[in-house]
């Protein structure tokens, strides 16, 4: 589906998932300790426990972004959903990864 949009549909989608990224990360809440926390290195299991939460917030609202600017076309092939935009976007580096 993204090869086939055309470049004001592309910059269109861009847009729209760059400002829903925006609204959603922008909800977001760096606790007060992990902030103010000196330690590179810290071990506190407090601290440790926040950024795990604050990275499964993180990469729910980038997902959530995405999904909604890109939805899948719902045919499947072989079992699994066809991505817009996978074969032009992400295809060769899945390939290398």
């Amino acid at each position: 589906m993204l090869a086939t949009l055309g470049r004001c549909s592309l910059q269109l989608l861009l847009v729209y998932y760059y400002h829903k990224s925006k609204n959603l990360l922008d909800q977001l809440q760096v606790p007060t300790e992990v902030r103010h926390c000196q330690n590179f290195n810290c071990t506190d299991g407090k601290h440790l426990e926040e950024i795990e939460n604050l990275y499964a917030e993180l990469t729910s609202a980038a997902l959530a972004a995405a999904s909604s600017a890109i939805k899948p076309t719902g045919k499947k092939n072989e079992g699994k959903f066809n991505i817009p935009g996978w074969n032009s976007v992400v295809k060769s580096k899945h390939q290398i990864a």
